[in-house]
């Protein structure tokens, strides 16, 4: 009976974290994400942004962060289903990732909207910390040496 109410404490605890999506085909950034914000968040992974709608239609989450470094179309598809994903989740927040030069189409959603972006980053610790201060923007986060070694030894796996 112990083991059982145990269980169901654990349970509750991992309900009540905030939600965050993840959708990348990135697995280094995925890694990263999962070792970082896995005690934080309730992690949910997609490959695509359908992937992401369909889940937004399925449920109510906290965050998606979206990681669009690697664009086929100029951005029009992505803006698209960015847009079918704000209308399914419209409290959800959104943080994009992109490149250094990102497509104007995708530039004005983000201006346009509440959307959050980080454009370009120079290492997995700084890409860790971007996403530290959109999420928990009332918490000053600081680099710390362990994540500083986590980020070098995953961009070397």
């Amino acid at each position: 009976m112990r083991n059982h109410f145990c269980h169901f404490e654990i349970e509750k605890a991992i309900m009540e974290l905030p939600t965050l999506i993840l959708v990348t085909r990135d697995t280094v950034i995925q890694q990263q994400i999962l070792a970082h914000f896995k005690k934080t968040f309730q992690l949910t992974f997609c490959n695509s942004l359908e992937d992401c709608y369909e889940q937004c239609r399925e449920g109510e989450f906290d965050s998606i962060l979206v990681d669009l470094r690697f664009l086929l179309s100029g951005g029009h598809q992505e803006d698209h289903l960015l847009d079918k994903i704000q209308s399914a989740a419209p409290e959800t927040e959104i943080i994009l990732l992109t490149e250094e030069e990102c497509p104007e189409i995708l530039e004005r959603r983000v201006a346009c909207t509440s959307m959050m972006h980080i454009k370009g980053f120079a290492s997995e610790a700084e890409l860790l910390l971007e996403i530290d201060s959109c999420l928990n923007p009332e918490e000053k986060v600081v680099v710390t040496q362990s994540m500083v070694l986590n980020a070098s030894l995953g961009a070397t796996a």
